[in-house]
């Protein structure tokens, strides 16, 4: 029996942008339901943070979701079954006020698990919503005597890269997690795997700190107890180095493109010029990077240039991770969020 889970949909990520919705729509027409309709799967997990924003979704985004998404699953007879991540429900310590139950009554094939189940897909799979402050202490005790193989959810864990560079440190301590054979997780946007525990990452790149991460869904196979990724062909944002052998301005169609130009004043300008002229006709913006950038004073090579949440991460963990009395956990997170609201806010970072 396979099952295909997928988590982080995020539907109205950039302020609903369209840019962004038409790229969700390529990945869900041209590679998610030909390949539901090729392993004839009848079942879909999704594991939290199926909306972008926590105060509620916006009709764009509810109805690019039933479009892309809901309405073909109906159509096709699938059942999907939802949990709750952060970015599904309105307040931090409570899952009460949510935007994912409104969807069960719409569709006969929707279920939501408001709390935690197991769910027979060939093996004893658990399922478990996000763990906030009102829920911690009793779902803490399901999944320390839950009977089941595998679990599933959207957990913060210490160790995992949470987007890239930035590593979690204040999350659930992996020993939690010993009992299962294996766990899958939402939450986090970089695929990786430690122990038993593998975090599955968004379906579609939505910033720069997405560029060169492979994104996607994926599928288990209740017979090898494999989960095989399937991923997404359709980039939205790409980088390349003048120079590079073959480049065309092609490469920059359809997406957000950044060029590093080594020894920028030792390059003849007007055929860079030409370059990226021809770059912007095709491509949804264009930005240069010299190869090296002066930040107060200090030369940083372009390809050490990190992202911005990365950056803060490193600032606050400089600046208060030797200081008495300071939550650094709960400061990163709360920056994090801030952060994370912000860009959702904007077309593009």
């Amino acid at each position: 029996m396979k099952t295909a889970f997928i988590t982080d949909q995020h539907f109205g990520v950039r302020g609903n942008s369209p840019i962004f919705f038409e790229n969700f729509s390529k990945f869900y027409s041209k590679t998610f339901f030909p390949t539901l309709k090729r392993l004839k799967i009848k079942r879909v997990v999704v594991l939290g943070d199926f909306w972008e924003v926590r105060a509620g979704a916006g009709w764009r985004a509810v109805k690019e979701a039933r479009e892309q998404f809901f309405d073909p699953l109906e159509a096709m007879g699938v059942e999907v079954i939802m949990i709750y991540g952060n970015h599904d429900v309105s307040f931090r310590n409570t899952n009460d006020t949510n935007g994912i139950d409104f969807l069960e009554p719409l569709y006969k094939n929707v279920r939501v698990i408001r709390d935690h189940a197991v769910i027979d897909i060939g093996v004893k799979f658990g399922l478990i919503s996000w763990i906030n402050r009102e829920n911690l202490e009793s779902s803490l005790e399901w999944m320390s005597t839950v009977d089941c193989q595998y679990l599933g959810g959207h957990f913060e864990i210490n160790d995992f890269e949470m987007t890239k560079g930035q590593v979690a440190t204040h999350g659930f301590e992996r020993s939690i997690f010993k009992r299962f054979e294996h766990v899958y997780s939402g939450h986090f946007h970089v695929r990786g795997t430690i122990g038993n525990i593998t975090y599955l990452s968004n379906p579609s790149q939505t910033n720069w700190g997405d560029m060169g991460l492979e994104k996607g869904f994926h599928i288990f196979d209740s017979e090898t107890g494999e989960m095989e990724p399937v991923n997404n062909p359709f980039e939205m944002f790409k980088q390349a180095t003048w120079g590079d052998d073959g480049l065309t301005p092609a490469f920059f169609d359809g997406v957000y493109g950044r060029l590093v130009v080594p020894n920028f004043a030792e390059v003849k300008r007007a055929e860079l010029d030409m370059f990226l002229q021809a770059a912007r006709e095709v491509a949804l913006n264009m930005y240069t990077i010299e190869d090296e950038i002066k930040a107060d004073g200090i030369a940083i090579r372009a390809d050490e240039v990190t992202t911005t949440a990365a950056i803060i991460d490193g600032y606050i963990q400089d600046a208060y991770g030797e200081k008495d009395g300071v939550d650094v956990g709960r400061l990163k997170r709360d920056f994090d969020t801030l952060y994370s609201e912000a860009s959702s806010k904007l077309e593009i970072e």
